[in-house]
């Protein structure tokens, strides 16, 4: 894995600052190898990384997901303690299911 994907990830997953993790969502690349770890990001303490990791994930195709993590993603996202999250899940499964 190349080393800037690494920080990323690193940062993705363990930085202690909501705009660090919601930066790097922004700006890695989507692939095979930082999915994975964008989906982790939906299960977030903070409700506005784990919105951002919604509209991001919005933008892949769905075929991209396993149909477990599409399971995974809509479950836990209509589930979701926040209620801003939980509009947008309602509003925008039907990009998740297609």
């Amino acid at each position: 894995m190349l080393s800037c994907i690494a920080a990323y990830l690193f940062h993705l997953g363990a930085d202690p600052s909501v705009a660090v993790r919601r930066s790097v969502l922004s700006c890695v690349g989507r692939s095979s190898i930082t999915l994975p770890h964008i989906l982790e990001r939906t299960r977030d303490v903070k409700d506005t990384v784990r919105r951002h990791a919604y509209v991001v994930l919005t933008k892949i195709s769905i075929r991209s997901l396993t149909i477990k993590q599409r399971e995974r993603l809509l479950r836990e996202g209509l589930m979701d303690r926040s209620g801003l999250n939980n509009k947008f899940m309602e509003h925008s499964s039907l990009i998740f299911v297609i």
